[in-house]
């Protein structure tokens, strides 16, 4: 038998788990090889070691107690996280990044403020009078890129509520 097959089954020829061919085999390896025969002299001293340390009783309702305290701490940091992640999230970022952040968040705003003020001014948002709004949406609101959409498609339906009348008749 070979020594790297005898030192893979030592823990089972210590503990008994083997069949008695198996074990005999082995038994013969050990007194002929002495590589194979200290390697089961340590574990032998390990096993020992684990049979004369005896296991402390467990306290009572320790089970009970631990089993509510695994709820608790499953339950409770679903809820701690949810609530705050944010903050504590921008709290461990650096203070430059947070002035950078700040600032780039500042720029938008005002970038789309100013943008947004002169949407309604421009003369492409304006519908053309001469054309009446039943007939060509793109060609109303000046939306050529959208002409010539296939009946029934996403665009086509979007047009058609783009140049829908309001209650007001706009």
């Amino acid at each position: 038998m070979r020594c790297r097959l005898v030192r893979d089954r030592l823990n089972a020829f210590i503990d008994r788990e083997l069949r008695s061919p198996l074990m005999e085999e082995i038994s013969d390896h050990l007194q002929r090889c002495p590589s194979c025969g200290r390697a089961y002299a340590r574990l032998q001293r390990l096993a020992s070691l684990f049979d004369d340390n005896d296991i402390p009783p467990v306290p009572i309702g320790f089970a009970h107690r631990a089993l509510e305290r695994a709820r608790q701490e499953l339950i409770a940091p679903h809820k701690a996280a949810r609530e705050g992640w944010f903050l504590r999230r921008w709290r461990s970022v650096p203070i430059s990044m947070r002035i950078a952040a700040a600032v780039v968040v500042a720029v938008g705003l005002s970038a789309g403020a100013v943008m947004g003020r002169f949407v309604g001014q421009t003369t492409d948002a304006q519908p053309a009078t001469d054309i009446a709004v039943s007939s060509d949406p793109a060609a109303v609101y000046n939306l050529d890129y959208l002409a010539g959409t296939q009946e029934g498609s996403i665009t086509q339906a979007y047009l058609v509520l783009v140049s829908a009348r309001n209650e007001s008749g706009e």
